[in-house]
């Protein structure tokens, strides 16, 4: 007999007798394999923790039918009895041809779903779970591995913070690279003691403080931008040119740079002085404006150079910046004396006073 598909007549069984074999619907989720049997009495039984299906009925001499009843629920219902023909009903994942193959032992394999790799990142060595609030902000996943401040953020991580968990909340896209990045890092202190964790990432920059001495007066100017800036609600906002690194890392290439676009001053690395690694050494990325929520930190160059009235002149009101990055800027000489209270720029003034202390302990020479 084919189990769970069909039985015949035991040519031994008396006449009458009769082999019934009915599959529970989804019974049997093991991949075990029943059997129904045909004795001399005894009511029908179904279905076991291994699937299998068991009936007994009268008769002076027993009939074996085997039911296969798998994961698959191949089984399905069947029912034969003597003299009459065979009945046959679907199971839940089956039918008369996949009964037949469980039977058989020749199921075919399912193909296989393979799951998709948890997106992680290493913190400290550490795989840390990622997850994105938009489906949309996976996509740029890779791009994400490739960002110089991300790869910073996690190789540097002190080892007093625990990070368990980065939820990404939103990315901007500059060209074909990630320029913001906001983020969620789920952290506590070592001893377990929840910290906060928003991030906006943006990575490092350059500023540079130009010290313009004048070749008749020798009195000492600086050189500023004044450009809008919505993030503050200000259409004209008074700083020290500056400029987002790129994924070199080219502290004093990226300062050069910047002082070209937005002053038109061609300089040499050789021309500038880096002056918060003369104040904080090697050891210190930068200064941090706002390290309660953003990883920017700074880099301060000094600049100094001797020019004529004419020259300095020059210079005033003057309109600079890249179009294409829809830069507006516009420079401003004022004298030296007056920074500390012209230009409310993080940067400006950071760059005032490591520039003043710095004279004072010898480490800048002054200028004739």
């Amino acid at each position: 007999a084919m189990g769970g598909c069909c039985s015949k007549n035991d040519t031994t069984a008396t006449k009458g007798a009769i082999a019934q074999c009915r599959g529970a619907d989804g019974a049997g989720a093991g991949s075990g394999v029943g059997s129904a049997r045909a004795g001399s009495s005894g009511e029908g039984e179904g279905g076991g923790d291994r699937g299998g299906a068991q009936a007994a009925g009268p008769g002076s001499e027993g009939a074996r039918v085997e039911a296969g009843a798998g994961a698959a629920g191949a089984a399905g219902a069947a029912e034969a009895r003597s003299g009459a023909g065979i009945e046959v009903g679907a199971g839940a994942g089956g039918g008369t041809r996949a009964g037949r193959a469980e039977a058989a032992g020749t199921v075919p394999k399912r193909p296989l779903q393979l799951r998709p790799l948890p997106l992680t990142c290493q913190i400290r060595g550490n795989d840390v779970p990622m997850e994105f609030e938009h489906a949309v902000l996976k996509e740029h996943y890779l791009k994400m591995k490739e960002m110089k401040a991300f790869n910073d953020w996690c190789r540097e991580m002190d080892e007093e913070l625990v990070v368990s968990k980065v939820v990404v909340q939103s990315i901007d896209l500059f060209g074909p690279r990630i320029g913001f990045l906001k983020f969620k890092a789920e952290a506590t202190t070592r001893d377990g003691k929840p910290v906060p964790g928003i991030v906006f990432m943006r990575g490092g920059a350059v500023a540079i403080f130009i010290v313009i001495t004048c070749k008749e007066s020798k009195k000492q100017y600086t050189l500023l931008t004044v450009q809008p800036r919505v993030p503050v609600g200000k259409a004209a906002l008074y700083e020290l040119p500056a400029g987002m690194l790129d994924n070199s890392g080219d502290f004093v290439g990226m300062a050069a740079k910047e002082l070209e676009e937005e002053t038109s001053l061609k300089v040499q690395k050789k021309d500038l002085m880096d002056l918060t690694e003369m104040a904080f050494g090697s050891g210190c990325l930068g200064i941090y404006p706002s390290a309660g929520g953003c990883d920017e930190y700074l880099r301060i160059f000094l600049y100094r150079a001797t020019m004529s009235p004419q020259e300095i002149s020059s210079l005033h009101d003057k309109c600079t910046g890249v179009l294409e990055e829809g830069e507006t800027i516009k420079l401003k000489v004022i004298p030296i004396d007056d920074l500390w209270s012209l230009a409310p720029d993080g940067k400006a003034l950071s760059a005032l006073c490591l520039y003043t202390k710095l004279l004072k302990l010898g480490k800048v020479t002054p200028t004739n």
